[in-house]
C-alpha cells in the first residue's frame, strides 16, 4: 500500500473514532445535505451509517457523493463513489449502512467558524424572512445557529410550506440594543418534524462585498457574548 493511501486511511480511521458525525450529499443530484456517521475505513472502502429515510437515494452503485467532516479544528472534504447499501447491527439494533469507495483525495480546509447561540432566560434571536421574487411569501423563524456558511432556523411548518429550495429571501434579524441586521439568503435544505416544526438550513447570498459575512458574525458574536454564551 502506498504511503499516501496509508495516510488517507489513517485520517479516515481517526475521523471514525474521534469525529464520526459528517455531512453527505449527491454530487449529481438535488443539493440536499444528509447527516451521516463514519463507521469504519478499510482498504476496500469507507462504511457510513445513513438515515433510513434517505437511504434509497444513495442505493444506486457508482454515484458520486461529497462528504465533509470536522477534525481537530480543520474541515475535510472528500468525494467517493457509492458501491452498495448494506444492513448492519450494533448495540442499538439494525441500521442502514452504505459502502463507499476510498476517496482519491481528501482536501483540508479551515473549519467553518460556527457560533451556537445560547441566550439567557431561554430566549432566542428571531428572524423575519421575505421572498425576494414574491414578497407576499414571508414567515418568522428562530435562529438556532450560525456559521460562515449560513444559518440554521426553526419555524412553524405551516408557515413554510411554500419555500422553494434556492429561492432568495431577504432576512432581517432584530439584534438587542443594536438594531436590525439585514441580508439575503437562500434555503438549501428543509425537513419537517413530527411536532410540526420546519428545520431549515440557509446559506448567505453575500455578493461581491468583501468582509460581508465576517461583519455579520462579529455582530452576532457580540450579541451572544452580552447575553449568555458563544460556543465555537
Amino acid at each position: 500500500m502506498s504511503s499516501r493511501r496509508e495516510e488517507k486511511l489513517a485520517l479516515l480511521r481517526r475521523a471514525c473514532r474521534e469525529a464520526p458525525h459528517a455531512e453527505m450529499m449527491l454530487r449529481d443530484g438535488p443539493r440536499v445535505t444528509t447527516s451521516i456517521s463514519l463507521v469504519c475505513a478499510e482498504p476496500d472502502g469507507l462504511l457510513v451509517r445513513i438515515q433510513p429515510a434517505v437511504a434509497d437515494a444513495y442505493a444506486e452503485a457508482g454515484r458520486w457523493v461529497r462528504i465533509e467532516f470536522d477534525l481537530s479544528g480543520n474541515r475535510y472534504c472528500l468525494a467517493a463513489r457509492t458501491i452498495a447499501p448494506i444492513g448492519l447491527d450494533d448495540a442499538t439494533g439494525r441500521y442502514r449502512g452504505l459502502h463507499l469507495s476510498l476517496p482519491l483525495r481528501i482536501d483540508q480546509r479551515t473549519a467553518r467558524r460556527r457560533l451556537r447561540l445560547r441566550f439567557a432566560g431561554g430566549g432566542s434571536l428571531q428572524a423575519d424572512f421575505t421572498s425576494i421574487p414574491d414578497p407576499q411569501k414571508s414567515f418568522r423563524g428562530r435562529v438556532r445557529d450560525i456559521s460562515s456558511a449560513g444559518l440554521g432556523v426553526i419555524a412553524a411548518a405551516e408557515d413554510c410550506a411554500r419555500i422553494r429550495r434556492d429561492e432568495p429571501y431577504w432576512v432581517s434579524i432584530d439584534l438587542p440594543a443594536q438594531g436590525a441586521i439585514d441580508f439575503a439568503a437562500r434555503c438549501v435544505h428543509q425537513r419537517t418534524t413530527p411536532g410540526g416544526e420546519s428545520i431549515q438550513g440557509w446559506t448567505f447570498q453575500a455578493g461581491d462585498e468583501p468582509g460581508f459575512i465576517d461583519r455579520i458574525l462579529a455582530r452576532l458574536s457580540r450579541v451572544a457574548a452580552e447575553t449568555e454564551e458563544v460556543l465555537h
